[in-house]
């Protein structure tokens, strides 16, 4: 939990340091916002427009962008009514309850997105990878449950703090929260807190490049033996496996183009905030 609030907090940092403006963040928050809402429309008309019924990984991206849009709404306009009143978020209000708000938020939806991530790579890789396996296993119904599965997982990870096991802090130049990533003059909660969730973090991040290698390889193997078997696809395999295997190529070929291109851009974005801060100070 907080150990300060803003009766605490030296008087020079109740105000936002100068020479920060609120214009980078107004950019990055329409820049988001707008590619959101451009995504949830290719989605919509992708759905209208398909023959093939809907898809666990169609699910599993909507769902994600749209975490993402809210996770945006949510977060960006405490960072400009810090602006807009030029005070740092442990004085707004004075009980420092926003900083803790945003800094649980910021965990919250970082991790969501990633585990998000992590789901759709492995459902990429069984639906090249293990086709038989997938098309017993892998249906629409249980893809529904995984992106709430995920949501109560991190909300319950992420307010651990509020409970006393880790700790939210507020970063330079007191627009932003997150957790205490400091390992000095840390009690052991607070430091296996943190080393706890970038352990989670990069373990995903390595599961998900295996995963994507491993999905890149399989295609390429599949396109070689369909070039040598164009004259007679019916082999041994199950019906199922077969259909799977004739179908997969195209269909995964773009799910792994944007599961590539949208892990690559939240790994830009998300790593160095849990890397870097664990070597500045605020």
């Amino acid at each position: 939990a907080m150990e300060q609030n803003c009766s605490n907090v030296p008087a020079q940092d109740r105000t936002i340091k100068k020479g920060y403006s609120v214009t980078s963040s107004a950019l990055l928050f329409s820049a988001g916002v707008l590619g959101n809402l451009i995504a949830l429309v290719i989605l919509f008309k992708h759905k209208l427009h398909s023959k093939q019924r809907l898809s666990v990984f169609y699910i599993l991206v909507t769902w994600l962008v749209v975490t993402d849009f809210f996770g945006k709404c949510l977060i960006s306009p405490v960072v400009f009514a810090s602006y807009a009143v030029n005070r740092t978020l442990l004085c707004l209000p004075a009980d420092g309850s926003l900083c803790e708000f945003f800094g649980v938020c910021m965990a919250f939806f970082g991790l969501v997105s990633m585990l998000i991530l992590l789901a759709m790579a492995l459902e990429c890789w069984l639906s090249i990878g293990q086709p038989y396996f997938y098309q017993q296993h892998v249906t629409k119904r249980k893809g529904l449950l995984v992106p709430p599965a995920i949501h109560i997982f991190c909300l319950l990870f992420c307010c651990s703090p509020l409970w006393g096991f880790g700790k939210i802090r507020q970063y330079s130049p007191g627009t932003w929260c997150f957790i205490e990533m400091n390992q000095t003059n840390t009690g052991k909660g607070t430091q296996g807190y943190s080393v706890l969730y970038a352990t989670l973090n990069a373990v995903s991040i390595c599961i998900i490049i295996v995963c994507n290698v491993t999905v890149m390889k399989n295609l390429f193997r599949m396109y070689k033996r369909q070039n040598r078997r164009k004259s007679n696809r019916s082999t041994s395999l199950p019906n199922a496996r077969v259909e799977a295997v004739q179908e997969a190529p195209a269909e995964e070929v773009d799910h792994l183009c944007l599961l590539a291109l949208m892990t690559v851009v939240f790994i830009i974005c998300s790593v160095p905030l849990t890397v870097m801060k664990s070597m500045n100070e605020s």
